[in-house]
């Protein structure tokens, strides 16, 4: 896995440190025992790192056995570019070549008393990694949605990548297209005569309107829509009164007939807004509410998303021996799958 920038934290624990083996021009000393600080620690540690093996190592890993072999896989070199400060405060960089997690750093922290204790932080490496398509496919539009459901992905595999989310469309936009008159009716005045039509049944919907046409011999002829309105899922009522008090016309009938209707109720597409990140696989689609069921819609991926990978933190504890060299033992406290648990690295000052 190829790792980018790291950010390394080093706490280093209580106690003084012997950072001996260097060159007179840079220490205050070329020997030193435990507990004896070689000063100034800027400059270049260079050693190597290995991993820890056991039995069971060597028989189910493989790759431990190489590594340890291999003393290419194994090179390490701290650089410190400052220290100072009575705690020693240190900022620098650290290389470890051949590490499956990582590989350069940035280091800071700060040292004092002869044991060092250091916790170091990988930046995120950048991953590409898939999100939604933006064609979802329907499998069935469902019956009976009378407002928008709600749409749900189910969550990507990578624990760093981001839940797509999409927009549900539904039908259910049908108005009325025309009204016959099935009972002329009688006795009706033009001027006070009206047609009402029932509220549509979906939230949202706006109700038709019309006006009634009447014969010469004052019974209905026909009606003429002036509003088509929408959200009707059934054909609505019609209903024809005459305010005329003195001579109310009456029995006339009329029905009514719908636009198309082959959407009405049914969950017609989803948009997908966010396609997401971090899917191995086609996410699944959960669709709820709306006052109706059935609605089933599949994804694919298609999207290629860049995000940040998970970053490692190690955990190294270790002192500085009377020869010099700085001993330290590693472990993986978090962060993605490291081949290499656990180990140790030895430096000597190189300058």
């Amino acid at each position: 896995m190829q790792f980018g920038t790291v950010l390394w934290f080093f706490a280093l624990a209580s106690t003084s440190v012997v950072l001996s083996g260097c060159s007179s021009s840079t220490s205050s000393g070329t020997t030193g025992g435990n507990g004896t600080i070689v000063v100034p620690l800027a400059g270049y540690w260079t050693g190597s790192w290995s991993r820890d093996t056991t039995l069971t190592d060597l028989i189910n890993d493989t790759e431990d056995v190489t590594t340890n072999l291999d003393p290419e896989d194994g090179v390490a070199r701290l650089q410190i570019t400052s220290a100072s400060g009575s705690s020693q405060t240190i900022s620098g960089e650290l290389l470890m070549s051949g590490f499956s997690c990582f590989d350069t750093g940035r280091v800071s922290g700060s040292w004092s008393g002869s044991n060092i204790g250091m916790t170091a932080v990988s930046g995120s490496t950048q991953v590409s990694t898939s999100g939604v398509s933006a064609t979802v496919t329907q499998v069935s539009g469902g019956t009976g949605y009378t407002s928008v459901p709600t749409v749900t992905f189910s969550a990507p595999e990578l624990s760093n990548g981001t839940t797509a989310t999409g927009i549900a469309a539904i039908g259910g936009t049908a108005g009325v297209a025309s009204i016959a008159a099935t009972e002329a009716g009688s006795g009706y005045s033009q001027a006070t005569t009206t047609a009402t039509i029932t509220a549509p049944d979906l939230a949202g919907g706006v109700q038709a309107t019309a006006t009634v046409i009447l014969g010469s011999d004052n019974a209905t002829a026909g009606y003429v829509v002036t509003e088509a309105g929408s959200g009707y899922t059934t054909a609505p009522g019609v209903t024809v009164v005459d305010t005329d008090t003195d001579s109310p016309g009456v029995g006339a009938v009329a029905t009514a007939s719908l636009t198309d209707t082959s959407a009405l109720g049914l969950v017609t597409h989803i948009i997908v807004d966010q396609a997401g990140s971090g899917y191995e696989s086609a996410p699944t689609i959960s669709i709820t509410g709306g006052g109706g069921s059935g609605a089933s819609f599949t994804a694919a991926l298609a999207n290629t998303v860049t995000i940040a990978g998970t970053g490692i933190r190690l955990s190294l504890s270790g002192h500085q021996t009377a020869g010099g060299q700085i001993k330290l033992a590693y472990s993986v406290a978090s962060g993605d799958t490291c081949e290499a648990k656990r180990g140790s690295i030895t430096l000597n000052k190189s300058g």
